[in-house]
């Protein structure tokens, strides 16, 4: 097995938090050693007062910033993402 093929499986649902926001722009940082590559879909549990309910929006890692940090697009509504709250890898891009 490729040293990049232990590298991917070892990043599969590593855990990081989010770190920056600005509009659609999401900054995760992971563990240094468990950084997503570029494409992988992020999922995050957002709590939606309105209706009193958690909803998973989808990110997509578009640049490594090093140091375990990425920047993200979000896919989906982020309304009441906060700073903190934890991130999920899925290993694998976004599916349509």
């Amino acid at each position: 097995m490729s040293q990049a093929t232990n590298n991917h499986n070892s990043n599969l649902h590593a855990t990081g938090h989010v770190l920056r926001i600005s509009g659609t722009i999401i900054d995760v940082q992971f563990p240094r050693e468990q950084a997503p590559n570029i494409y992988d879909e992020l999922e995050v549990e957002i709590i939606n007062a309105a209706k009193g309910t958690k909803e998973k929006a989808s990110l997509e890692v578009a640049q490594q910033l090093g140091d375990g940090i990425v920047r993200c697009i979000a896919i989906e509504n982020i309304a009441g993402i906060y700073r903190g709250l934890a991130v999920k890898n899925t290993g694998s891009p976004i599916q349509v």
